[in-house]
C-alpha cells in the first residue's frame, strides 16, 4: 500500500467500526507518525492503537519496530511486543516521528546510494555489492528499492525529505524510474530487470 494519510485513515476507521472493541488496532506504516493515523480512530480505541512496522523483505528479517503514539496504553506495547517476539521477531521500540528509528536510518542509506549512482562514484552493482559484503545486508539498495517498488520508496523519501531537510532529497535515478513506471519487481522493471526471472 502506498505511503496515503487519507487511504490509511479510512481503512483504520473501518476497521475500527467493525472489530471488537478490545482489539488492538496496529499499523505498518513506513512513515507516517503514528499520531497523524490515530486521529482517525474514536478517542475510546487509541488506547490499544500503535505502530507495528516490520523490515523488509519481512519473510527475511528478524526486526519489528514497536512505535506507540502519545495515546498507546503500555499493556497495548507489551502485547504488541509479546506477539512479535511469539512470531519470531527481535523487537525494537521507537518515538512517533515520521520514518521513525529505522526508516530514518534505512532511507539516509537509500539516498546516499542514489547519490552515489547520479555522481557516478560506483555502479549500481557495485554499490548493492558493497552493501551486501562490506556491511552484511541481505539486499543492496536498489535491489531493495525494487523490492518494496521505486513508487513507495520514492513517497516515503518524499516524506522524510520534507520532514528533515536535504539528506533524505530522493535522487534523479529514483525519480526517472517512477516517471517511466519502473517499479521494480511489481511491473518486471526497475533498477534491474526482472522480465527474465532474475
Amino acid at each position: 500500500m502506498a505511503e496515503d494519510l487519507t487511504v490509511k485513515q479510512t481503512v483504520l476507521a473501518d476497521l475500527a467500526a467493525i472489530v471488537r472493541t478490545d482489539a488492538i488496532l496496529a499499523t505498518n506504516t513506513s512513515s507516517i507518525p503514528i499520531g497523524q493515523l490515530a486521529k482517525a480512530l474514536p478517542a475510546e480505541r487509541r488506547a490499544r492503537f500503535l505502530g507495528m512496522h516490520f523490515a523488509s523483505p519481512a519473510t527475511r528479517m528478524a526486526f519489528l519496530e514497536i512505535i506507540p503514539g502519545a495515546e498507546t496504553a503500555a499493556a497495548t506495547i507489551t502485547e504488541a511486543r509479546r506477539v512479535g517476539t511469539a512470531i519470531g521477531k527481535t523487537v525494537a521500540q521507537s518515538a512517533d516521528v515520521p520514518g521513525f528509528a529505522s526508516n530514518r536510518l534505512l532511507f539516509a542509506l537509500l539516498a546516499e546510494a542514489q547519490r552515489l549512482l547520479d555522481e557516478g562514484v560506483a555502479s549500481r552493482d557495485d554499490i548493492d555489492r558493497t552493501c551486501r559484503l562490506a556491511l552484511g545486508h541481505p539486499l543492496g539498495p536498489f535491489e531493495l528499492m525494487d523490492h518494496i517498488s521505486t513508487g513507495l520508496t520514492l513517497d516515503v523519501q518524499t516524506m522524510l525529505h520534507e520532514a528533515y531537510g536535504p539528506r533524505y532529497e530522493p535522487g534523479r535515478s529514483l525519480r526517472e524510474k517512477v516517471a517511466r513506471g519502473e517499479q521494480g519487481r511489481r511491473t518486471a522493471k526497475g533498477f534491474y530487470d526482472y522480465s527474465t526471472n532474475r
